[in-house]
């Protein structure tokens, strides 16, 4: 009980460096803190539990998943999209950034926005439920987009357009949210009046796209599909 107790520790601690770590990545160069000392601390736990425990050597075995993994495992014409958030220690403000992976092996990271600009897409004081969900999803105005922040950013802005120079040429996005993006069907992000992403790109959720090189599918014996559009949730005559 002590020894799975101890390993139990050394797990949640190599957990905790990891995050700080990959924190520290996604800075610019100039603001990386520690990074040497994280990243001994980090081989350190890792060999400690590869030691003690099978468990933990079988599933560094199975996870231990690159950016050359990945990028072997795709295509030409397709890419990886993982969402991140992390705090941004200079203002405290939580930062949203996407790491962008494509067949050849190129890696692109791009902050993206604020979780303060996300939620105020989210969280509009006085709009009532139907309301918001009306304006983002209703057959008004096609996709989540039509619902404008004050100075009028949409969420194309804030997301999407970021990073859409990097996608030129790409038909298939294999990508995986992150904290708010979570609350998103991002594949239903308005580019204009007449098109969403879905209707550019052929997009596949996963859970992290380290599933990739994992050649993890989900199939499933399921051929019908039950299709409503263009909703008013304020009708209640209907």
């Amino acid at each position: 009980a002590q020894k799975d107790s101890t390993l139990s520790a050394q797990y949640d601690e190599l957990v905790s460096t990891k995050q700080k770590l990959y924190a520290n990545y996604q800075k610019p160069i100039a603001k990386r803190k520690n990074l040497k000392q994280l990243e001994g601390k980090k081989e350190f736990l890792e060999k400690k539990l590869a030691k003690a425990s099978s468990a933990f050597r079988q599933e560094q075995k199975v996870n231990k998943v690159d950016v050359n993994k990945i990028s072997n495992s795709l295509k030409d014409r397709e890419v990886a999209i993982e969402f991140t958030h992390f705090k941004d220690n200079s203002d405290s403000s939580t930062v949203y950034a996407a790491c962008i992976i494509d067949h050849s092996g190129k890696v692109s990271f791009v902050p993206l926005t604020t979780e303060k600009n996300l939620m105020k897409k989210f969280k509009k004081e006085g709009t009532k439920n139907r309301a918001f969900i009306n304006a983002t999803y209703g057959h008004q105005n096609r996709g989540i987009g039509s619902l404008e922040m004050d100075q009028g950013t949409s969420l194309y802005d804030l997301i999407w357009k970021p990073i859409d120079s990097l996608l030129a040429g790409v038909n298939r996005i294999y990508y995986s949210p992150s904290g708010l993006l979570n609350r998103l069907n991002i594949n239903a992000i308005a580019i204009d009046k007449e098109r969403v992403l879905a209707d550019q790109y052929e997009m596949i959720q996963l859970y992290s796209t380290r599933s990739i090189a994992l050649n993890t599918s989900y199939p499933s014996d399921n051929k019908v599909v039950y299709t409503i559009g263009g909703v008013d949730y304020d009708n209640m005559d209907n």
